[in-house]
């Protein structure tokens, strides 16, 4: 790991605990726990298969259509959200 990488890393990570002396972290850590739940909730209601734990701000989503996966990334990329595209082999 370079050090800007290292020092990005410990700068995150304290003030996720409260290091640096405000709340920004927990803020963050509550906002992202609601955006999570709101994204899993809503999209199920749209009927998608929607696995993991209802806590975990990974959400894996599964696409019946192969054809289908690099399309959904690209999509997925003009909107901005993040995500990580993978098709069987790789999901076993």
């Amino acid at each position: 790991m370079s050090p800007p990488v290292v020092m990005q890393i410990i700068a995150s990570m304290k003030m996720i605990m409260g290091e640096d002396g405000t709340d920004k972290g927990k803020k963050r850590l509550i906002a992202l726990a609601e955006n999570c739940k709101y994204f899993r909730q809503r999209l199920k209601d749209m009927g998608f298969i929607v696995y993991g734990h209802d806590a975990s701000p990974v959400v894996p989503l599964l696409l019946f259509m192969p054809a289908k996966i690099a399309a959904f990334g690209r999509e997925m990329l003009k909107r901005n959200v993040a995500v990580v595209v993978v098709g069987f082999p790789a999901t076993l």
